[in-house]
């Protein structure tokens, strides 16, 4: 392939002429570098850029693209872009030649909802009778089959991936692509050539403040999503997405949902049925249909609010937008329910919103005499800001805490602990056990039956992190376990 047919002329400068040049790949990977590559430099924060372009001339690639002068003698042509990483995520679009006129792409983007929106919207479309892929929170699917081992955890892949996997998915038949967008792929351009057809705003929250600025700055990068969209779909009961819908009216389509306030969909007659779920009357002003919703939690009602009009609106028949819903049993990680002689709930909760959120959807599904105990930690390397607030939230709905560790990474166990309880005022309301399955096995052995035991944080994660990497643990079988020693306890009593 030839340099003129990724990156055109008005998009670069060089002191030489390079639109004949050809090349084999694109990398942004210094560990990929080949003589037959494209290097495009893009700097992040571990980035020593003086090593690393000493390794990538000494690799000889056929050239590096950069968006900085670089005052270095090389013997291969130095392309200068405005912006390196939004021109990898072209030049990456362009090598793959994704026909976006053949292919839909719907994004889901905000703080909390993502992969249960998302989800949902895939499977309505499956049920549509749509070839359809998905790329989300640690998943990469199509044609019924899961491509990303174990420990994949992004929510948007890396351009690399990202362009790659949607040109096989189109390869494959795909006629749509349902994906997460997070603020970090927008911060990083990783999406910036893909029209979308239909984008979804949740929500938003304080969330990712270790790499945003302030709320405002996270809020602005969420919005870009809809500048290279269609259609935007948004909750107007959500201040942060209420907002959204205004400043993108001159950017795309605008849709409304919600529950509160008046919208182009509406949620009518809600009634929640605990963990059972919840049934509402879907209303528009030429629709209306009654919805059975077995995913628990009044927040689950704006996930599958937001899904039925975004594929309503993209041309999935109501009735099977609604039968498909009903259907829907589960979603991995997400207020996953073990019923057992107590309730064991797992979920990928891991800000103080989603907190507040599952905890108070738990306790008004509850008994009196039923007990909440939260197992919970914070990742490490992240916004340190939000451990307290995230005990604080936990604290006010739970009955008790055992704090632990949740992805500590390069950081020290007890320092993340230590931020986490300085958000808990009551003292004698929680117990410490770092190891995360001691923790999870602790507190559902010596809770008393009929407790209700959440677990949250990792969801659907296969894995833990710590210094030294990866390594497995699952949760699943975690819980199956310790509600095994749960039972032999008993049964030993009993004898």
């Amino acid at each position: 392939m030839k340099l003129s047919d990724v990156l055109f002329k008005n998009e670069y400068k060089c002191d030489t002429d390079v639109s004949d040049l050809e090349f084999e790949s694109i990398t942004s990977d210094i560990n990929q570098l080949n003589e037959n590559c494209l290097f495009v430099f893009t700097r992040g924060v571990n980035h020593d850029k003086t090593k690393q372009l000493e390794y990538a001339i000494e690799k000889q690639p056929r050239a590096i693209v950069c968006d900085i002068s670089l005052n270095v003698n090389a013997s291969i042509p130095i392309i200068v872009v405005d912006n390196a990483r939004k021109a990898l995520s072209y030049m990456l679009s362009r090598f793959y030649a994704i026909d976006y006129e053949k292919i839909s792409i719907i994004g889901v983007t905000g703080t909390n909802g993502k992969t249960t929106t998302a989800t949902i919207i895939y499977e309505i479309l499956k049920y549509a009778n749509y070839k359809v892929g998905f790329i989300g929170t640690g998943k990469i699917c199509y044609c019924g089959l899961d491509f990303v081992g174990e420990n994949y955890s992004m929510t948007t892949p890396d351009p690399e991936t990202l362009y790659k996997t949607i040109k096989e998915m189109q390869e494959k038949g795909c006629e749509v692509v349902v994906m997460e967008v997070s603020s970090h792929a927008l911060t990083l351009e990783k999406v910036a050539p893909i029209p979308f057809s239909y984008s979804v705003f949740t929500n938003l929250s304080h969330e990712h403040m270790d790499f945003h600025k302030d709320i405002d700055s996270y809020y602005r990068e969420k919005l870009k999503l809809f500048s290279q969209s269609k259609n935007g779909v948004f909750n107007a009961d959500d201040k942060y997405s209420c907002r959204a819908m205004s400043d993108a009216f001159d950017k795309c389509n605008v849709l409304s949902v919600g529950v509160l306030w008046d919208a182009e969909a509406m949620a009518r007659d809600v009634e929640l049925n605990g963990f059972d779920g919840s049934t509402y009357i879907y209303r528009e002003s030429n629709l209306i249909f009654k919805v059975k919703l077995k995913l628990p939690g009044y927040y689950n009602i704006y996930n599958s609010l937001l899904a039925l009009k975004c594929t309503i609106a993209f041309g999935v028949k109501p009735y099977i937008a609604k039968e498909a819903v009903s259907k829907i049993e589960r979603i991995d990680g997400r207020f996953e329910i073990i019923r057992d002689s107590v309730t064991v709930i797992i979920d990928y909760a891991h800000t103080e919103e989603a907190f507040s959120s599952i905890l108070k959807a738990v306790n008004s599904f509850k008994k009196t005499r039923q007990n909440v105990i939260t197992v919970f930690g914070c990742g490490g390397n992240r916004d340190r800001d939000k451990r307290p607030k995230m005990a604080r939230a936990a604290e006010k709905e739970s009955t008790f805490l055992i704090i632990t560790q949740d992805n500590s990474r390069d950081e020290n166990e007890i320092d993340i602990i230590s931020d986490i309880v300085d958000g808990i005022s009551d003292k004698s309301k929680y117990r410490i056990c770092i190891s995360r399955e001691a923790a999870i096995t602790e507190a559902i052995v010596s809770a008393n039956d009929d407790d209700i035991i959440l677990i949250l944080g990792k969801g659907h994660e296969k894995y833990n992190i710590d210094k030294n990497g990866y390594h497995p643990f699952d949760e699943h079988k975690i819980v199956n376990d310790a509600l095994k020693k749960r039972r032999e306890r008993i049964g030993n009593q009993c004898e």
